[in-house]
């Protein structure tokens, strides 16, 4: 809740905020899939610990014929 706070205080809003969790039924891959599906959404922004199945991030990746940017940040595990 604080990044949305923030961004809202700088006039940056979000249209969704998805926690992944442990990932056993969707991963970041369906989600990144659902969000560049989404004409509304320019841009993906992404605070991850990793990435659970990278060959296909990367290819759900490279097939979407999208118009947005994702950037990520990765953190270190907890």
């Amino acid at each position: 809740r604080h990044a949305q706070a923030l961004a809202q205080q700088s006039g940056v809003g979000f249209r969704y905020m998805i926690s992944a969790g442990n990932e056993a039924v969707l991963t970041l891959a369906d989600f990144i899939a659902a969000l560049a599906d989404d004409p509304h959404t320019r841009i993906i922004a992404l605070y991850l610990e990793g990435v659970r199945d990278g060959e296909r991030f990367l290819a759900v990746d490279a097939a979407q014929a999208w118009r947005g940017a994702i950037a990520g940040r990765r953190v270190p595990g907890t």
